[in-house]
């Protein structure tokens, strides 16, 4: 893999549930903690994107709600509960269901 930290950032985040499933599954530090560093972008993502909802929602900005903003509650409850259609960060390729391997293999080559 040539670009570990591009794979990395290919990922979309990882539910609740299975997150210490993955982590355990690491056995290079470096690479826990560039997952939990990712999972903490996109989890944050998400939650700007429920505060910036709100404040559109109650607003008189709502004509300018992206889908984003509009999807985020549902979104990060996805995330946290576990649901298969979680997605938070780019489209996933369409791959078997356990996320550990590609974790594994995005980031087997960082230094």
């Amino acid at each position: 893999m040539r670009d570990p930290q591009g794979a990395l950032r290919a990922l979309s985040a990882i539910c609740m549930p299975h997150l210490p499933l993955v982590i355990a599954a690491l056995p290079n530090p470096d690479v826990v903690r560039a997952v939990l560093l990712r999972q903490a972008d996109l989890l944050e993502r998400v939650s700007e994107d429920m505060r910036k909802f709100v404040l559109k929602r109650d607003g008189l900005l709502r004509h300018l709600t992206t889908k984003e903003e509009e999807t985020a509650a549902e979104r990060g409850l996805r995330a946290l509960v576990g649901s298969p259609r979680a997605q938070i960060g780019p489209e996933p390729p369409r791959m078997g269901a356990n996320v550990t391997p590609m974790v594994g293999r995005a980031c087997d080559r960082m230094p």
